[in-house]
Order: structure tokens, then C-alpha cells, then sequence
């Protein structure tokens, strides 16, 4: 998909190449170099290649495979917040249930 869509947009500039100007001839011609080189060199072999030798730390700051403790820093942990308390309107509510005379599994709380 990538590459299909980096093949259009170069299609899409060497256009200019058409124009008799000479300046829209060398834009249209660098533009459209420059996006098959990205197409083809960068997003096909240089990204891959790079993901695979930074390895977990490329997902840093996510927590996803590592993140903090890929990079050696600490994270700090939030404390554990308590539940907000429930007022009497809302525990009636749940006491009572619906109008369809059904409980909720939350009038436990």
C-alpha cells in the first residue's frame, strides 16, 4: 500500500517534467526522484533495518515491551486512589434498579 501510494504521488509530480519551464521540469524531476527513493530505499530496507537494531527500545515512552524499564529509568507509580463515594441518589438508584424491576450488578458496592 506504501508503495503503491509512493509510486502515485511520483507519477503525480513528474507531471511538472511535461511543463516547457525549465524550473517546473527540475522540481517535478527531484520531487518524484526524491519519493521513489523514499518509497523504495527508506520505508522498505532503512526503517525495518533501524526497528530491528534499536529492537524493544524503539517503543519508548509506551509501555509496550519495556518503555521505562527498557531505557533503565524509574517510573514513578501512582498511588492507589480510592473510590469516589457513591451519594444517595445514585446508591438509591442502584438499590432500587431500572424500571424494569431488574437489579444492577453494581447495587453491591
Amino acid at each position: 500500500m506504501i508503495t503503491s501510494a509512493g509510486v502515485i504521488l511520483a507519477g503525480t509530480f513528474s507531471v511538472l517534467m511535461t511543463l516547457p519551464v525549465t524550473f517546473a521540469f527540475d522540481i517535478g524531476f527531484m520531487v518524484a526522484v526524491g519519493i521513489l527513493l523514499d518509497t523504495f530505499v527508506v520505508r522498505t530496507i532503512m526503517v525495518p533495518a533501524a526497528v530491528e537494531l534499536i529492537g524493544d527500545k524503539i517503543w519508548w515512552p509506551s509501555t509496550a515491551k519495556g518503555g521505562w524499564r527498557a531505557l533503565g529509568e524509574a517510573q514513578e507509580e501512582e498511588p492507589e486512589r480510592e473510590p469516589a463515594a457513591v451519594g444517595p441518589p445514585l446508591r438509591q438508584f442502584l438499590e432500587i434498579g431500572c424500571r424494569s424491576g431488574h437489579r444492577s450488578p453494581v447495587a453491591r458496592l
